[in-house]
C-alpha cells in the first residue's frame, strides 16, 4: 500500500496537537523541543543534544519562518510515494512535459498543466457540488507553492504525495491521476 490514508491523516493532527501546545496554529522552537520530549523521553535516544534539536527543527521548518506549519509538519512526516505511485506521477509530469515541450528539468507551466487536466472524473463535478473551473483552479493552487507559475518535479510530486496520503488504495490513486491528465489516456 502506498498511503495510510485518512487515518494518517487523522493522526497527524494529533501529533500536531500536542507539539503546537498553544494552539497557534504553528510550532515553536520550545514546542517542538517540548512535543519531542514526550515523544521520545522514555527512549535511550533522549534527551537530544541542542544540536540536534536544532537540525531538526529545520528539518521540519521548510521555508525557514521559524515556526513549524501544519503543512510542514505533515509533509514531513507523512510517509513517500510508494513505487506503483511515484512512477505513475513521475510518468504523467514527463508526458506533461513532452506534450509542451518544456524541460522536465526546469518544469511545466501551470496553463500547459490546465490543458491536459480534465475534472470530469472529479466527484465534486460528478456530484454537482463545482463546476470543472472551480476544480481546475483548486487543482492548480495545489502545485504552484512558490508562485512562480512554473511546476518543478518536486512540487508536483510533492502535491500527489500529498493527495495520495488519503487515498488508501493504489488502484484507486493510479486511475485517478490517470482519469485527470488527460495526455495520459488519449
Amino acid at each position: 500500500r502506498g498511503a495510510g490514508g485518512v487515518k494518517s491523516m487523522q493522526d497527524t493532527v494529533r501529533q500536531f496537537r500536542v507539539f503546537d501546545q498553544d494552539g497557534s496554529g504553528g510550532i515553536s522552537r520550545a514546542e517542538f523541543a517540548r512535543g519531542l520530549e514526550l515523544c521520545l523521553k522514555s527512549t535511550e535516544v533522549w534527551p537530544l543534544p541542542r544540536s540536534d534539536l536544532e537540525a531538526l527543527f529545520h528539518v521540519f521548518d521548510r521555508n525557514g519562518d521559524d515556526a513549524i506549519a501544519f503543512e510542514e509538519f505533515a509533509l514531513t512526516v507523512r510517509s513517500p510515494l510508494g513505487l506503483e505511485r511515484e512512477e505513475v506521477v513521475l510518468r504523467a509530469f514527463e508526458q506533461l512535459c513532452a506534450v509542451a515541450g518544456a524541460d522536465p528539468r526546469v518544469g511545466i507551466v501551470l496553463r500547459d498543466i490546465a490543458r491536459q487536466y480534465d475534472a470530469a472524473f472529479h466527484p465534486q463535478v460528478q456530484e454537482g457540488r463545482a463546476t470543472s473551473g472551480q476544480v481546475l483552479a483548486a487543482y492548480l493552487r495545489g502545485f504552484d507553492k512558490d508562485e512562480s507559475e512554473v511546476v518543478s518535479v518536486d512540487e508536483f510530486v510533492d502535491y500527489y504525495a500529498w493527495l495520495s496520503w488519503s487515498i488508501r488504495d493504489d488502484k484507486t490513486f493510479v486511475r485517478m491521476v490517470v482519469e485527470s491528465l488527460s495526455v495520459l489516456y488519449s
